[in-house]
């Protein structure tokens, strides 16, 4: 049977997700206790708002991480040290906490 009879796309994705989640903080934890650099590329256009911030809240909070995404209006307040935007092919600093 195909994974896509039991849960959704989006269950799926947040299923996978989470257990990335788990494995960053297992690295964490009980690896070399380095804060592992975690990518997250553009993953937001598969999950509802709710998933998002779900995820969000969840990634290890002493990890760096590179998130790219094509929007966050769904997002009420972004916790980045910085946040840059592409404009006319040009990397754009447009915030810096």
């Amino acid at each position: 049977m195909r994974a896509s009879q039991y849960a959704s796309e989006g269950q799926q994705r947040s299923a996978a997700l989470a257990l990335k989640v788990a494995q960053a903080d297992a690295f964490q934890n009980f690896g070399d206790k380095a804060a592992p650099l975690l990518l997250v590329d553009d993953i937001f256009g598969e999950l509802d708002p709710e998933r998002r911030n779900a995820l969000l809240d969840h990634l290890p909070v002493n990890s760096q991480k590179l998130i790219t995404a094509t929007a966050m209006p769904w997002r009420p307040e972004i916790t980045a040290d910085a946040i840059y935007e592409l404009r006319d092919r040009q990397l754009v600093r447009v915030c810096r906490r």
